[in-house]
């Protein structure tokens, strides 16, 4: 009889063990189903954030800087980027940015012969639905002895007064998205920002909106 009484005891002590790592196997399986959609659901919305991007008055300032020497030619560029992020809850970043200018100096010129490599521009981080403004002032020497050298064509053509109406400005960067410190790297993304005005600011009429961008995954030259 009470050999009974223990090995009924010793089967209810097993079939508990069993309840108790069933239901632990069953609430880990569930976590783990909630951590791989919560994880789903931000990278789905992180990937489909994009940054808006602007030029400023749709302008390239272009100055002619003070001569140090009598054979001294230079020139100041100045350029504002408007960034927008319209997502609600993710912060974008937009880094590493290079900005190419190309124009047409010549009618008999291609577009793409003529181009000028402004360099970089400031990092962008802009957070949900605010924008920010990212300023840039490149100097840039004419030198002579690059005659041949497509930015040697533009710069030369601007700094004896002309201006380039129609211009492109491309823009180089990657970009990034951050949800809850979750972080995508997208990649290399291009802005195309076309109908650019690039001289001097005064004879781009007061007003002149700002110029959007469109996004581009291409890392070709052309913004066509």
């Amino acid at each position: 009889m009470g050999g009974t009484t223990a090995a009924d005891g010793g089967g209810s002590r097993t079939l508990f063990r069993c309840i108790k790592t069933a239901r632990y196997v069953v609430a880990v399986t569930v976590m783990v189903l909630i951590v791989v959609v919560i994880s789903y659901a931000i990278k789905m919305v992180v990937r489909e954030r994009s940054l808006l991007v602007k030029v400023a008055g749709s302008t390239v300032n272009v100055q002619p800087l003070p001569k140090t020497s009598s054979s001294d030619k230079n020139l100041s560029f100045s350029l504002t980027i408007r960034a927008s992020n319209p997502s609600g809850f993710s912060k974008i970043y937009y880094t590493n940015i290079t900005a190419l200018l190309i124009g047409k100096i010549n009618a008999s010129l291609p577009a793409t012969s003529s181009s000028f490599n402004m360099g970089p521009l400031p990092d962008l981080a802009v957070q949900p639905r605010t924008w920010m403004f990212a300023s840039t002032v490149y100097h840039a020497s004419i030198d002579k002895n690059n005659e041949m050298n497509s930015s040697y064509n533009f710069t030369s053509y601007l700094y004896n007064g002309y201006s380039i109406r129609n211009a492109v400005l491309r823009l180089n960067g990657t970009l990034s998205t951050e949800v809850y410190n979750y972080h995508n790297h997208s990649g290399t993304v291009i802005y195309c920002c076309s109908s650019i005005f690039v001289g001097d600011g005064d004879d781009n009429p007061a007003g002149t909106p700002d110029m959007p961008c469109r996004e581009q995954h291409i890392t070709g030259l052309s913004c066509d």
